[in-house]
């Protein structure tokens, strides 16, 4: 911490006397360049027993100076998780999942696609297992086989070879949430990483959580498939090298994009249509032979276009042929006295109403009352989709209820959507 110490008596001049003091005098007199010296000034304060002092607090005892400018970036509730055993690779993943889960905004997340089993899970302890076990299925199958013969312990390491472990999990609908065990310390602690708040269980539970998941009647890859409802994924063994050095922090899984089927093509569709059509003319005569003792009557003997005339003539036939009478009979015709008169047609009037075309534009209402005449599923429809304009508010616009208030205000027309005069 030398360096530290110049650092700091640099800046104290600074403080003293700033207007003679220029950044260059910390390369010559100290050999520090200014952006060293502000980061030693930070290391000093964050890490160092009182926040001045050439003495490391003793939890960050062992940790080197570079790790340390590392972790500056980190949130104090989760840079405590770091120890002399984590790498500088291990602080930066953890730097890198922090960014990611920074990059989503709250409204995302709240609309993000849940499962709904992980849902239906009574704590954040059995969601994060869930999790865990979904991302990785080899833990899980390991998990399985040594909770299968009550090893405790062998469950324990798996889950934190040499002594500790960070995983990094994604809950859709919650966020980011780091797993950080260390068995030295019989910890099992959760940080949710959008919230920063962090909470301690026992190894206990966290045996108790995976037991939950896993059905001992029938062999792992089979228990995986039941609680997760999908085909247990075959990946290829990774070789490790045994001087590679594993990693401290498990990065999050990132969920697959599944892409739409695109259809290609077949170039047999005019064929299908023409059999088809085939099939649809072969089968009316087949249907009018099974009638027994009917003729077969040909369908091609007269074209569409000569049934209306046959139709017209046999009309004019009929009103043209007077009806037999019978000798003696009377006719109506003979007493002109009885007829009705004839009455002359008049011209039928349209109304108003029905000489447009478009009906009469409806009275706007307001959308709570429009949201009134749904059902549940419709209610929840309507508010998705009203859901899926609002990605540009802000968390905090959508928590406010005179936000809420002038929406369900808002005037529509009878189809939900915003009036427009």
């Amino acid at each position: 911490m030398d360096a530290v110490t110049a650092a700091l008596r640099y800046w104290k001049r600074i403080w003293i006397n700033p207007d003679r003091e220029k950044p260059e005098n910390a390369r010559a007199e100290y050999g520090l360049r200014p952006d060293q010296t502000t980061r030693y000034i930070q290391l000093n304060d964050k890490y160092s027993e009182d926040g001045y002092s050439r003495r490391l607090k003793e939890k960050y005892t062992g940790i080197g100076k570079t790790i340390l400018m590392e972790m500056l970036t980190l949130p104090d509730i989760i840079s405590d998780e770091i120890t002399e055993n984590f790498s500088k690779e291990d602080v930066r993943a953890l730097s890198a999942e922090l960014k990611e889960e920074n990059e989503i905004t709250d409204l995302e997340v709240m609309m993000e696609e849940t499962d709904q089993t992980q849902e239906e899970l009574p704590s954040i302890l059995e969601q994060t297992a869930y999790q865990l076990g979904k991302d990785q299925p080899q833990i899980y199958i390991d998990l399985f086989e040594t909770l299968y013969i009550n090893e405790s312990q062998a469950a324990a390491e798996i889950l934190a070879p040499d002594e500790e472990k960070i995983y990094s999990l994604r809950i859709p609908g919650t966020g980011r949430i780091l797993l950080s065990l260390k068995l030295s310390e019989q910890q099992v602690r959760l940080i949710n990483v959008r919230s920063q708040e962090k909470e301690d269980f026992t190894w206990q539970q966290l045996e108790a959580a995976f037991r939950k998941l896993m059905d001992f009647t029938n062999g792992p890859e089979e228990s995986w498939k039941e609680q997760y409802g999908e085909e247990f994924p075959r990946e290829e063994p990774k070789e490790i090298k045994p001087d590679k050095k594993q990693s401290k922090v498990q990065k999050a899984k990132k969920p697959e994009k599944k892409k739409p089927e695109k259809i290609k093509p077949t170039g047999k569709v005019e064929n299908s249509v023409d059999n088809h059509t085939e099939g649809q003319k072969t089968a009316v005569p087949e249907k009018e032979d099974s009638v027994p003792g009917k003729p077969k009557a040909d369908f091609h003997s007269e074209t569409p276009e000569s049934q209306p005339e046959n139709i017209e003539k046999s009309q004019e036939t009929a009103l043209s042929e007077p009806e037999p009478q019978i000798p003696g009979q009377d006719s109506i015709e003979n007493h002109p006295e009885y007829m009705p008169k004839p009455v002359e047609p008049k011209e039928q009037e349209i109304a108003p109403a029905q000489s447009g075309s478009e009906p009469p534009a409806a009275e706007p209402k307001t959308r709570k009352e429009y949201i009134d005449t749904l059902t549940a599923y419709g209610t929840a429809e309507y508010i998705a989709r009203a859901m899926r304009q609002f990605a540009n508010k802000t968390y905090n616009t959508l928590l406010d209820p005179v936000f809420w208030n002038e929406w369900l205000n808002g005037k529509v027309d009878h189809n939900g959507r915003p009036w427009e005069d």
